[in-house]
């Protein structure tokens, strides 16, 4: 499902790799050959997770430098095993900045759709494009609400897109933690705000 979410770009070509039918020259190769490598892991099977990491022991370090990886893996959400072959990748140089994807136990129908997007958003990652799936988010010029375009209204104070303007995405960073506990009362907007 990953592998036909990227080729749905049209200008990525996706191959797999089983690593249990190919010998670990050739999954070498075709890793060094490849721009982005999704590496996958079936948390709660170490003999599966082992494949990957001796391929992963056997790739020269500088070989992939710069090059996106990314893992995605079944099983305990607590497992080390995702970690670890992401520490690993960060010591080859390769380029971490795709977010991981997961799933517990048996993929869903809804696991399956987000396993596609989530190939959609690597490949656009990977051509430097925006991903025209995301949602395009605008600030209420009235009530300062931050929501995705696509509801068409503020859906705090109604208002229509015309007294909006586009916003990016804020990613927040900053952190501080206390053992200060904080008491929110009520869940409108205004609290959500607080506790963001």
């Amino acid at each position: 499902a990953i592998a036909a979410g990227a080729a749905e770009r049209g200008e990525i070509s996706a191959s797999l790799v089983d690593l249990s039918a190919v010998n670990s020259r050739e999954a070498l190769e075709r890793i060094e050959a490849a721009d982005a490598v999704l590496f996958g892991v079936p948390s709660h099977l170490d003999d599966e997770a082992k494949s990957v990491w001796d391929i992963l022991t056997s790739l020269k370090p500088g070989a992939c430098k710069g090059k996106l990886a990314s893992v995605f893996h079944t099983g305990g959400a607590d497992s080390h095993i995702p970690g670890d072959i992401r520490a690993r990748l960060n010591m080859l140089g390769f380029n971490l900045n795709a977010q991981d994807f997961f799933t517990s136990g048996t993929p869903t129908e809804a696991d399956v759709s987000a396993a596609q997007e989530y190939g959609f958003g690597i490949a656009c990652l990977m051509l430097g494009v925006p991903n025209p799936h995301k949602p395009t988010l605008v600030k209420c010029l009235v009530c300062g609400e931050i929501f995705d375009a696509s509801l068409g209204v503020c859906p705090v104070c109604g208002v229509g897109l015309d007294q909006c303007v586009p916003v990016d995405e804020e990613e927040i960073t900053y952190r501080v933690d206390t053992d200060r506990n904080y008491l929110i009362i009520g869940g409108c907007t205004a609290a959500i705000s607080a506790a963001d």
